[in-house]
């Protein structure tokens, strides 16, 4: 054996330029099965990670594709409605279409953060909650807003929802101020 201590199964560490540092013991032939499994582990956790990459950012390309159709078709809507009913009821509809975009660049912020952190964070969900109890109200009180629509049929049963939607929006702003008051960090 001699010198040769590749019989042995301990072969010299090198350090910085080639200086001998020690020794370290060669890998068994087949292995350490612990050192298998984790090493399977590691390479089906990096393909699941990069599916799930993947996924979301085709989800981000449909919720990017989803908000510009949005915003063409609610703009060509409200030039067709402005000529055809007038400026103001036209508002109404090209409020609803800016506010459904407001919500999926949201989302798609969400995405973007779920990409980059590789984790599912609340804050932007709640912020696209608030903004869609938010829409809706502002929805209603525009349809709801005229001396004739208060003597609807329909008024009583918006005014309720107005009230629940409330009731929502507190809510949603009262976890907001939890979650940043009380956000652990790590």
């Amino acid at each position: 054996m001699g010198s040769d201590n590749h019989g042995a199964g301990i072969l010299p560490s090198l350090g910085r330029k080639g200086q001998r540092m020690g020794t370290q013991r060669e890998p068994d032939r087949f292995g350490d099965s612990s050192d298998i499994t984790s090493a399977a582990n590691s390479v089906r956790g990096r393909m699941l990670a990069r599916a799930e990459d993947a996924l979301y950012l085709l989800v981000a390309l449909l919720l990017a594709a989803l908000a510009l159709t949005v915003i063409a078709s609610g703009a060509a809507a409200f030039i067709r409605s402005a000529h055809s009913k007038g400026v103001q009821p036209s508002v109404t509809g090209m409020l609803n279409d800016v506010l459904l975009v407001l919500m999926l660049v949201e989302l798609l912020h969400t995405v973007r953060i779920s990409l980059r952190a590789h984790q599912l964070v609340p804050e932007p969900f709640l912020i696209v909650g608030l903004i869609a109890a938010i829409r809706r109200v502002l929805v209603i009180t525009a349809e709801q807003g005229s001396a004739v629509a208060s003597q609807a049929p329909s008024f009583r049963p918006a005014m309720i929802e107005l009230g629940l939607l409330t009731i929502l929006i507190l809510a949603l702003v009262a976890a907001l101020i939890a979650l940043s008051k009380f956000k652990v960090v790590g």
